[in-house]
């Protein structure tokens, strides 16, 4: 008998084993309730048809008759529901309605004949819902469970109508009861409700083994909330007991008062199903608004615990976004192509076209069965909802959702889901953009840790004592712009007691300028030592050198000069670099430029330098600067100038070198203002003392390995 049921659950679900425990265990219930209640339903119907008069049922007059049957198509259309708590996150739904109350009463008017009218209206319904929904049915991933649903609930309702009508009713005429109900005496009354009785009875014993059948389970869902469980048992079977008997008060109103009375009667019937109707429909939206806002709530307080790393952010996706909206698959995609998930093996259902139409939207949609598509065509499937999950920051659509309709309510529609599910992108937008910026923070601080620990470095090539030589003052000062800098300066010593003077400025910032200046320092001092006397050959060398081992788009200015420090002969060549001045004290400090000898290093091969000598005289200032000082640009867009950094040297030159170059860069600094540092700053001053007494040089160890 076992391996019979399971063979014809086989032929009638196919792919049953396939099914989640749960719903398989629902079909199950359901195919056990439809085979069950098929039989006595079959069987009514034919004992219905065997005992049918016609004439009996016109013997009231045909208008009547009609009258009961739009009573009956209202009352069906007026139907209602109520919600009940199984337990946390899990509600059940009762429908009802007040139309036995009706064909009740037509029954015990005009006899057994009067079942048609419910009757009818149950095969009409079910014609109906075939046609109406057969489109969308062949898109449902449920549908065979809602098929299997409907078909449990039509032949349950055909055979509490038929069968459990006629035992009850054939019990009736046994005790005496006769057609049409005649008053509301005791006696007539009460065979009428014992019929009744009979009836719902009858209907509890046949719905009783849909009910009573998970709670003989192991794996019964509601086990820990029995009590609940009873509560909607209770309601489905006990609500034609409380309404059923209003249908002998009908009859007997009509017998005793007429139509017009029955027709009153009814008519407060009609307006407590209609408020009733209202009522159910509010508390059901409410119902599914409250539980989107939970289920909202809930995503959100995961992602807000969540690492900001984004590690568990696809966990957190997976466990809640496909029971988001309850009878809906979701794909989820982040741009571009990736797929982050996609529930119900709907993936190919909603074009590519569909993809990047999204890409361009900045809300929710919605899309009926047979809609015309921005990105060209009808839709021919289930309904759907597609919303883009925008950036905030830049309003740029990084990902998207489309929610496809697989199970179908009548009494909420698919599109007052659109709220929600613009909120859910919301919250969607926030978390990705919430891991975006995490991750950018840890990289900007990798980056930033790097160039602080590469301006170290760079740091590190420069002179970290700079050399005394009696008879001279020599400063030096770099404040680069960003963490690393294009600026360089260097004093190098040279055999026969002289001292090269460098200073260069590769023309960018940041840190491919840093790598392009330390390979361009460490060139120009190795040829610097190499050719102790000849400026010239040492930019020539280097600049060959640089075009060899370097691709980048780059050049760099340089002024190098040697510097006699017994005579004061300085003997300079000048690629391309802002010319240095010397200043005489002799002809009242005007400035002598050192001008541009050739082209900066880096641009052409082959090129050759010009080398010039000029004479340092006791008293005399020699100013080397990169182009951050006459270029240093205030919150006015006004720029410091050659002329200004000019005057304060020449207001200072009988200063120490160390007080000169404090003051220039307090001048440039108050110029500047709160404007951010636009350019690397760098300043050489060298000053001879009045005397010209001089002596040899005294450089830090860390120099002197230098030269070694």
């Amino acid at each position: 008998m076992k391996s019979r049921f399971w063979s014809i659950v086989e032929k009638l679900i196919p792919n049953w084993e396939r099914m989640g425990s749960t719903k398989r265990k629902a079909q199950i219930q359901n195919i056990m309730a439809f085979l069950l209640a098929f039989p006595l339903g079959l069987w009514g119907v034919i004992w219905l048809i065997t005992i049918t008069d016609l004439t009996l049922l016109l013997s009231r007059g045909p208008l009547f008759l009609l009258l009961l049957i739009v009573l009956v198509v209202f009352f069906k259309q007026q139907d209602f529901f109520i919600f009940l708590k199984i337990r946390s996150e899990s509600f059940s739904r009762f429908g009802g309605s007040l139309e036995s109350i009706i064909t009740w009463s037509a029954v015990l008017l005009f006899g057994p004949t009067a079942i048609w009218l419910g009757l009818l209206w149950e095969l009409l319904a079910l014609a109906r819902n075939w046609f109406t929904r057969r489109q969308q049915a062949r898109f449902s991933q449920n549908f065979k469970n809602v098929w299997w649903e409907r078909a449990r609930n039509l032949s349950l309702s055909i055979s509490t109508r038929t069968f459990a009508g006629l035992v009850a009713l054939s019990i009736y005429r046994r005790w005496g009861g006769r057609f049409p109900l005649i008053g509301l005496n005791t006696t007539t009354a009460g065979l009428a409700f014992y019929a009744t009785v009979i009836r719902l009875l009858l209907s509890g014993l046949l719905w009783g083994p849909f009910f009573l059948l998970p709670c003989c389970t192991k794996e019964f869902p509601f086990r820990d909330s029995l009590k609940e469980y009873g509560k909607f048992m209770f309601v489905s079977l006990g609500w034609a007991v409380l309404v059923d008997p209003f249908g002998i008060l009908a009859a007997g109103i009509y017998s005793q008062m007429g139509l017009g009375a029955y027709i009153f009667f009814v008519a407060g019937l009609l307006l407590t199903s209609s408020l009733a109707r209202l009522w159910s429909h509010a508390a059901r939206q409410s119902y599914v608004r409250s539980q989107e806002l939970e289920r909202l709530d809930k995503l959100g307080c995961e992602l807000l615990n969540a690492p900001p790393n984004g590690s568990t952010l696809s966990t957190i996706l997976q466990k809640h976004i496909p029971n988001m909206f309850p009878g809906t698959s979701v794909e989820m995609r982040v741009f571009p192509d990736q797929f982050t998930l996609n529930s119900g093996d709907i993936a190919g259902l909603v074009s590519e076209a569909a993809w990047e139409w999204l890409k361009t939207e900045t809300t929710a949609r919605y899309f009926k069965p047979g809609a015309n598509l921005p990105w060209g065509g009808t839709w021919n499937g289930p309904a759907f909802i597609m919303a883009p999950i925008v950036e905030p920051e830049f309003a740029k659509v990084i990902a998207g959702l489309c929610f496809v309709q697989t199970e179908f309510d009548i009494h909420e529609p698919f599109e007052n889901s659109l709220p929600a599910t613009q909120a859910l992108a919301s919250r969607l937008a926030s978390a990705l953009q919430s891991v975006r910026v995490y991750h950018q923070t840890l990289e900007h601080q990798r980056v930033t840790h790097e160039l602080v620990l590469a301006g170290k470095i760079q740091s590190s090539f420069l002179p970290s004592v700079l050399p005394e030589v009696p008879g001279w003052e020599l400063t030096a000062i770099l404040q680069p712009a960003l963490q690393t800098s294009g600026d360089f300066y260097d004093f190098i010593s040279l055999s026969d007691g002289n001292l090269g003077i460098l200073i260069a400025d590769v023309a960018d910032k940041g840190t491919g300028a840093a790598l392009y200046m330390a390979l361009s320092r460490t060139l120009l001092r190795t040829y610097a030592l190499e050719y102790e006397t000849e400026p010239e050959v040492v930019l020539s060398a280097a600049n060959c050198r640089i075009l060899a081992d370097t691709q980048a788009d780059l050049f760099v200015t340089v002024f190098y000069g040697i510097l006699d420090l017994e005579t004061g002969q300085f003997t300079y060549a000048n690629a391309g670099h802002n010319p240095p001045y010397v200043f005489n004290t002799l002809s009242g400090g005007v400035p002598q430029p050192l001008d541009r000898t050739g082209l900066p290093l880096g641009i052409f091969a082959g090129k050759t330098w010009e080398r010039q000598q000029v004479f340092l005289e006791p008293g005399d200032v020699l100013l080397l600067y990169t182009d951050g000082i006459p270029d240093a640009e205030n919150a006015q867009h006004a720029y410091f100038g050659l002329d200004h950094m000019l005057e304060v040297v020449e207001a200072n030159l009988t200063h120490p070198a160390k007080e000169i170059q404090s003051i220039l860069i307090s001048e440039v600094e108050d110029f500047v203002g709160a404007a951010p540092q636009a350019d690397d700053v760098t300043l050489i001053v060298v000053t001879r003392d009045q005397t010209g007494v001089t002596g040899n040089i005294e450089l830090p160890a860390s120099i002197s390995c230098a030269q070694t």
